[in-house]
């Protein structure tokens, strides 16, 4: 039976004399200052890397069709909030989803600015108004160095996601 830090006999767990110091292995003792320093030094790395890595989504994203510029992303991401704007993308799509025709953006329209906007890892879920008002949500997920994917969701039409570079 062991009783802090002490092994004693079964019949008489509280007998002096009748209990030794239970002894922790060499080996044991010499690899435990290591293997606490290496926990240690892999927990540091890990928040230097998340810390050193700053905002992900911050930048001007552009997605080209065709040689021009059809969508415009602008992402801020201050004080760990994120913002942003998007200018107008219209885009035409055919029955499987693939984009067939675009627009670039008119210069004369405001951007319009992001509501709703969350990060969940990689992905930037949020929500633009509509010309008729109704509120469309999209999901702009990371998908390399300086290359991102916008999805839209829940379209009435199939719409393939739309490839997005940082400038």
């Amino acid at each position: 039976m062991e009783v802090a830090g002490f092994t004693c006999a079964r019949s008489s767990p509280h007998r002096a004399g009748k209990c030794r110091k239970i002894r922790t292995p060499a080996l044991v003792r010499r690899l435990l200052p290591s293997v606490s320093m290496r926990l240690l030094s892999l927990v540091l790395f890990l928040s230097a890397t998340l810390t050193a890595q700053g905002p992900r989504f911050s930048g001007k994203w552009l997605a080209t069709f065709k040689g021009m510029t059809i969508c415009t992303l602008e992402i801020e991401e201050p004080g760990g909030k994120i913002a942003g704007v998007s200018a107008a993308c219209r885009i035409s799509v055919d029955q499987n989803g693939d984009l067939i025709e675009a627009e670039a953006p008119d210069a004369n329209q405001d951007p319009q600015p992001f509501l709703n906007p969350k990060v969940s890892g990689s992905i930037l879920t949020y929500e633009l108004i509509e010309d008729d008002g109704e509120r469309m949500k999209f999901e702009f997920k990371l998908t390399g160095d300086g290359k991102a994917e916008l999805r839209f969701v829940n379209v009435p039409v199939a719409i393939k996601s739309i490839r997005f570079e940082r400038q």
